[in-house]
């Protein structure tokens, strides 16, 4: 019974860090959704040395003054004022690739 509390508490952490995770990228703004989006597809760096994004991030929350971080935030704030307006349409593609 032990070993099956143990187990229990351990998948509640997870549910509670992925719960904290949903509703921090709920409330992001679109440029910070582009750019992590961004990131996710475009970095080829090795992310143990060559590309400081995760060190960066803490629990579920971003350091956007980080230079990876805002590199990508650059990218995806140009991106969207190219969009005139049709941000949505940026981010769907991007999701797409």
């Amino acid at each position: 019974m032990a070993e099956l509390d143990r187990k229990i508490a351990e998948a509640q952490k997870v549910l509670d860090s992925l719960k904290a995770q949903q509703a921090y990228e709920e409330k992001l703004a679109p440029k910070y959704k582009l750019a992590r989006m961004l990131h996710e597809k475009l970095c080829r760096y090795n992310h143990t040395d060559g590309c400081s994004w995760f060190y960066f991030v803490k629990g579920a929350e971003d350091d956007w003054t980080d230079y990876s971080h805002a590199t990508y935030l650059a990218k995806a704030v140009r991106m969207l004022a190219a969009a005139n307006g049709n941000g949505k349409v940026v981010l769907d593609v991007v999701e797409a690739m």
